[in-house]
């Protein structure tokens, strides 16, 4: 993984219950700062893909997100879907910001981006070695459990090139299972 490599795992990754309380603090602090980390973690974006959506970039009558990925030498458009809801409050943010045709969605640099998102993730009371990439490791994660792990899968919906890439993702949940195992533990009597 790219990054900090003294950064321990378990940070690589926003847990559920951390993002629901992200989020929130995330709408709370601005409508736009809500939509943005809230586009990239249901679609599994990075912030780049994330940073270049335009009012084009949205099917809703399918309701995908045709996204560019800038980690590919042609860029191709490759649409991910999403739920509804996150479809309708996309289409409610583009009427409230009136942006047309054309337009990005979101006008911020990706320093500016990692700026905001530590602000959120100090609010919410998370902790401050997060980085935006745990939003994609999230989506990884979930992608991983709905699929049992099947590599090909998790690395189509991330958009790797190689599915060998989304093996971090089955990795990952050892640590969730490691989890499960404390907390059950906690009930056994003393």
């Amino acid at each position: 993984m790219a990054g900090n490599k003294t950064k321990p795992e378990r940070y690589y990754y926003i847990l559920p219950e951390e993002f629901k309380l992200f989020l929130k603090t995330a709408y709370s602090f601005s409508r736009t700062q809500g939509i943005l980390w809230d586009i990239t973690a249901s679609a599994g974006l990075r912030i780049s893909e994330a940073l270049s959506l335009s009012v084009e970039s949205f099917d809703f009558k399918d309701n995908c997100i045709l996204v560019r990925t800038l980690k590919r030498k042609e860029h191709p458009l490759i649409p991910v879907y999403v739920s509804p809801s996150l479809m309708f409050s996309v289409k409610e943010y583009i009427a409230w910001k009136k942006l047309k045709a054309g337009n990005f969605l979101f006008h911020i640099t990706r320093q500016a981006a990692w700026r905001k998102f530590k602000k959120i993730c100090e609010l919410a009371g998370l902790s401050k070695l997060y980085s935006p990439h745990a939003l994609r490791h999230l989506h990884g994660m979930v992608v991983s459990e709905l699929t049992q792990g099947d590599l090909v899968a998790i690395a189509k919906r991330l958009r790797h090139v190689q599915p060998m890439t989304a093996w971090r993702y089955v990795h990952l949940q050892r640590v969730l299972e490691e989890k499960i195992a404390k907390e059950v533990d906690k009930l056994r009597p003393a």
